[in-house]
């Protein structure tokens, strides 16, 4: 388990919480996923807590070896009593005899909602963020829904949108590169991947002297 605490300089937010790492073996496959809330308090008092979704490693015994996000990721706006679920892998295979498929293993629904007052009890952050915690598999499944605010729709692979509004696109968006200490100064911390040595010999493939 590892608890954590971060500050901001200017005192602008502090995020702190803890994670552990939950796992469970099945026939030929592994879900795992790091379990426990985390706590975002931003200066004018607003506290978001949100936790992560699992993952499922396939074929671990025999087939093709597979990686893919499984249950949801919780937003709770404990100041605002607002909240989202984003149910991660919307792929679904129904039938016996004969099966029929929908959706993606990459495609992620949810919505955001004016939620019935949020708890901050014990119980309740052990069914949302703890070992036992309870996933919901259908929108519609959800209790606390006061009034709808608007949808989440994409893919974690390829984009995200909130409302019918494009915030991430793969094809369109570049990432932020690394940023450097220093307006101005190409300065970077000694512990930089680009100091390492031993990376540097193994990209020239000279692996004696990387060792």
């Amino acid at each position: 388990m590892t608890n954590f605490l971060l500050e901001d300089v200017d005192n602008l937010y502090s995020m702190s919480g803890y994670y552990e790492v939950c796992g469970k073996m099945g026939a030929n496959n592994l879900v795992s996923g790091l379990r426990g809330p985390n706590n975002l308090i931003f200066s004018d008092g607003q506290h978001i807590r949100f936790g992560f979704p699992s993952y499922r490693l396939g074929g671990t015994v025999m087939g093709e070896r597979s990686v893919e996000p499984i249950g949801n990721c919780y937003f709770e706006d404990l100041t605002n009593n607002r909240k989202a679920v984003i149910i991660m892998n919307t792929h679904k295979k129904t039938g016996w005899i004969r099966s029929t498929y929908s959706g993606s293993k990459d495609a992620i629904e949810g919505i955001i909602y004016d939620s019935y007052p949020l708890s901050g009890d014990k119980e309740s952050i052990k069914k949302m963020y703890c070992k036992d915690i309870e996933f919901v598999s259908d929108l519609k499944h959800l209790k606390d829904v006061r009034s709808e605010i608007c949808s989440v729709e994409g893919s974690f692979l390829k984009n995200l949108k909130i409302d019918g509004k494009t915030y991430w696109d793969i094809n369109t968006m570049v990432p932020n590169r690394q940023q450097t200490l220093f307006e101005g100064e190409d300065l970077v911390l000694h512990s930089d991947w680009r100091y390492r040595e031993d990376l540097l010999w193994l990209h020239y493939n000279y692996q004696l002297i990387a060792h």
